[in-house]
């Protein structure tokens, strides 16, 4: 990841992701057309959504990876910037 001067703020062409409670585990979802995918830690749920970031980034999108405490509260973001 090449760091940047963007703007932080989330901008209408991102793909979000979030990691977020779901039932006794965790769920990464999309605003895109994909499903939610579950896993039973938080920290797996976290590393999936790294690796797609880093994937749909090479695919030319930038993205924001948010993650959600069990209250529903977002308690971390990290952009990921298109690759070129």
């Amino acid at each position: 990841m090449k760091p940047t001067a963007r703007p932080s703020a989330p901008m209408a062409s991102d793909i979000h992701l979030r990691v977020s409670p779901a039932g006794g585990g965790w769920s990464l979802g999309c605003d895109q057309r994909f499903q939610p995918i579950y896993f039973l830690s938080e920290l797996l749920a976290q590393r999936a959504a790294a690796a797609l970031a880093a994937q749909l980034t090479t695919a030319g999108h930038d993205v924001l990876v948010a993650v959600a405490d069990r209250s529903a509260l977002v308690i971390a973001t990290r952009r990921y910037f298109a690759d070129g």
